[in-house]
């Protein structure tokens, strides 16, 4: 929201973000908080300046940039700064509550499990779960299978569910998390034993 967009700020600095990824395209409306600066734009904010970075990356499914959040506190002692990615997922199928393509989701999953190797995740949407629930449950299901070679999709909605009451709200989601494990495992195969039994 427009008056939280200092706290979420200064959460993302706090806790060190590696990066921080968004499902809402700015829309314009006035409902909608603004973090994210336009190329080469400073947005401030209190004590905190975002500015973004020239490395735009777009492919068919996400845009990445580089955010710089800067800290000026009112002694020289809290003075900081802090370099992180701002990944927006593009390929929402707005009709279907699902993304459009599991490939192109499993895709976007890694290039932020690449760029958060060194630091906590941020993760929103406009209601806080229907959208970024859904990333939560399969980073958390991408994450066994690598580790443990078998997941439970239930065990992971129920798990998220838990914390955040409407991730994961209908059925497509659910059907599209299992979809996305079985292109995870597709991707996977001739690299490794992953999917040696199936």
């Amino acid at each position: 929201m427009p008056n939280t967009v200092q706290d979420f700020l200064t959460l993302a600095y706090q806790e060190n973000c590696s990066c921080i990824v968004s499902f809402e395209q700015s829309d314009g409306t006035k409902d909608m908080g603004e973090y994210n600066p336009a190329d080469n734009q400073v947005l401030k904010k209190g004590q905190l300046s975002v500015a973004c970075g020239r490395d735009k990356v777009a492919n068919e499914y996400s845009i990445q940039k580089g955010l710089t959040i800067e800290f000026t506190g009112s002694t020289q002692n809290e003075g900081g700064k802090s370099t992180l990615r701002h990944f927006e997922f593009t390929d929402w199928n707005q009709t279907g509550n699902v993304p459009c393509s599991p490939a192109k989701y499993v895709a976007f999953l890694k290039d932020v499990e690449i760029a958060s190797s060194n630091g906590p995740v941020l993760v929103h949407c406009r209601d806080g779960g229907s959208k970024s629930g859904m990333f939560c449950v399969m980073a958390f299901l991408v994450e066994k299978m690598v580790v443990e070679h078998e997941v439970s999709v239930v065990n992971a909605v129920r798990k998220v569910k838990a914390r955040r009451p409407n991730a994961v709200p209908n059925q497509a989601q659910f059907d599209f998390c299992h979809d996305c494990v079985l292109e995870f495992v597709r991707s996977f195969k001739t690299y490794s034993n992953i999917g040696g039994n199936i």
